[in-house]
C-alpha cells in the first residue's frame, strides 16, 4: 500500500472517531442514581473498576495477579476479559481510567477504519472504495455500540486483519505476513473477548478454506506452503498469548462457566435482540440496525457481488459468510445456531446475535468494492458524453450535409448518411480518420 493509501485510510479513521466524540460522548458518566440509571452494559459495574485497580499495580510496577475488590477476592490475571496483558490496555497505568478508556476507543476506531480498507483492497476495490468501507465499519451501529464493552470493541478492530492476513498468506506466503498474522492473533486473544476471536477464526477458517480449494482447482495441487504458513501464524500468535490463557483455561475449567456447561436456555435468556422481525422494523425505521451498516452500504455490496469485477468470487464468499452468521444470530427461528453448538468452544458464548458483527463486517467491505462500479458508471457516463459531443462537432464542422467518421474509445459515433453527397467527400473524410 503507497504512502497516499496508508494516510488516507488513517485520515477517515479519524474523522469516524472524531465524530464520535462530537456526537456519542458526554463530559461526565450517565447518571446512575437510583431508578435513573443510564445504559452502559457491563461498563461502570466491571470493565471501569477492574480497569483501575489494573492499571494501579502495573503503575506500581506490580501485574494484576489476584483482585481483592471481587466477591472475596479472586484471580485477575486469569480473568481474560480484564486483557492485563494487552499492550494498549497499559495506557490505565499512565492516565485517569476514563480518559484512558476515552483514547484507548478513539484509537480503535481508527484501527477499525485502517483494518477494513486494507480488506477492500485485498479485493481489487479502488482508494475510494477503501475510504468508503473502512468508513462505514467504523461508523456502524454494531462497532460504535461495542464502545460500552471495550474487550468486544478491541477486538472488531482487529477482526478485518485477521481476513485480511489469511488471504494475503493463501495469495502468497511470505515470513512478513506470517508476521503479521501471528500479532493479530495474539492481539485479537490478548484483548479479552474470547468470543469476537472465536467467531472471526471461524469465519477466516472459511474464507481461507474457500480460497485455499480455489487455488488447489486451479493449480491441480495442494498449496502446501500457504497452509504450513497459515498453520505457522495462528500457533505463534497463540504462542504470544499463551501467558494469558494458559492462567485462563485453567481457572475456567475450575468455574461455572467450563467448557460443555453453558445450556442453550443460558445462552438465548434475552429474546428481543434474537427477533428478525425487530431486527427488521430498526431497519426500516433508522435505516440501518446492528447488523446492516445503512441501506446505501446494502446497495454497494449488492453491486459488487451482481455485477462483473474483480474481486467478485471473494466478495461472494465474505457475503456469504455474513449471511450465515446472519442466520445463526436468530437462534429461535433458524437451526444453525444449534448445529454450532456441536462444535468446540462454539457452543460455550452466550448472545448469538453477537454473530451479527460478522455480517456488518461483510456488508462493510462489499460496500467498499461496490464503490468500484459506481465511479466506473460515472466514468463510462462521460465517455459517452465525449462521444456525443464528439460527433456533434463531426456532423456540423464543414456545414456541408455529410455525416463524418469519427472514432471515439476504439469505436465508430457515425458514418455517412446522405446519399447525396459525392462518394469521394464520404472516402476523404474516412481517409483522413
Amino acid at each position: 500500500m503507497s504512502a497516499r493509501a496508508a494516510l488516507g485510510l488513517i485520515a477517515v479513521g479519524l474523522a469516524a472517531a472524531v465524530l464520535w466524540l462530537a456526537f456519542a460522548t458526554q463530559p461526565t458518566l450517565p447518571d446512575y442514581r437510583r431508578h435513573r440509571e443510564g445504559w452502559s452494559g457491563d461498563f461502570r459495574s466491571y470493565y471501569l473498576p477492574n480497569a483501575q485497580y489494573a492499571g494501579e499495580r502495573l503503575a506500581a510496577g506490580e501485574w494484576p495477579l489476584w483482585n481483592p475488590h471481587q466477591a472475596l477476592g479472586g484471580p485477575m490475571l486469569a480473568t481474560a476479559q480484564v486483557g492485563a496483558l494487552y499492550p494498549p490496555n497499559w495506557l490505565h497505568a499512565w492516565l485517569p481510567t476514563d480518559r484512558a478508556f476515552v483514547v484507548l476507543a478513539f484509537l480503535h476506531l481508527v484501527l477499525a477504519a485502517c483494518s477494513a480498507g486494507l480488506l477492500v483492497t485485498a479485493f481489487g476495490g479502488p482508494f475510494a472504495g477503501a475510504l468508503f468501507g473502512g468508513f462505514v465499519y467504523a461508523s456502524s451501529p454494531n462497532v460504535i455500540a461495542s464502545i460500552y464493552s471495550p474487550p468486544l470493541l478491541y477486538a472488531a478492530a482487529w477482526a478485518p486483519l485477521l481476513l485480511y492476513a489469511v488471504d494475503r498468506i493463501i495469495d502468497r506466503a511470505t515470513p512478513r505476513r506470517v508476521v503479521g498474522l501471528a500479532v493479530v492473533v495474539g492481539m485479537m486473544l490478548l484483548v479479552g473477548w474470547p468470543y469476537a476471536f472465536a467467531m472471526t477464526a471461524f469465519a477466516a477458517a472459511l474464507y481461507g478454506g474457500g480460497l485455499l480449494f480455489a487455488r488447489g482447482v486451479r493449480e491441480r495441487r495442494l498449496p502446501w506452503r500457504a497452509v504450513l504458513a497459515l498453520v505457522l501464524g495462528v500457533a505463534a500468535g497463540c504462542m504470544l498469548a499463551a501467558p494469558q490463557w494458559l492462567p485462563t483455561s485453567e481457572l475456567l475449567a475450575r468455574s461455572c462457566r467450563a467448557l460443555g456447561s453453558v445450556v442453550e436456555g443460558q445462552a438465548v435468556f434475552v429474546k428481543r435482540p434474537h427477533d428478525p422481525l425487530l431486527m427488521w422494523r430498526v431497519l426500516l425505521r433508522f435505516g440501518y440496525n446492528d447488523g446492516v451498516p445503512g441501506f446505501i452500504a446494502l446497495a454497494l455490496a449488492c453491486l459488487a457481488l451482481l455485477l462483473p469485477g474483480r474481486g467478485r468470487a471473494r466478495i461472494a464468499g465474505l457475503l456469504a459468510i455474513g449471511g450465515l452468521a446472519l442466520i445463526v444470530s436468530f437462534p429461535l427461528h433458524a437451526p444453525l445456531y444449534g448445529w454450532l453448538r456441536e462444535l468446540p468452544v462454539l457452543g460455550d458464548f452466550r448472545f448469538p446475535f453477537r454473530y451479527r458483527f460478522l455480517t456488518n463486517l461483510a456488508l462493510a467491505a462489499a460496500a467498499g468494492v461496490g464503490v468500484a462500479h459506481v465511479l466506473r458508471g460515472r466514468s463510462r457516463g462521460r465517455a459517452c458524453a465525449a462521444a456525443a459531443r464528439s460527433a456533434a462537432a463531426a456532423c456540423f464542422r464543414d456545414g456541408r450535409g455529410c455525416v463524418r467518421c469519427v472514432r471515439v474509445h476504439g469505436h465508430v459515433a457515425a458514418a455517412a448518411l446522405d446519399p447525396a453527397v459525392p462518394a469521394q467527400c464520404v472516402t476523404g473524410a474516412e481517409r483522413r480518420r
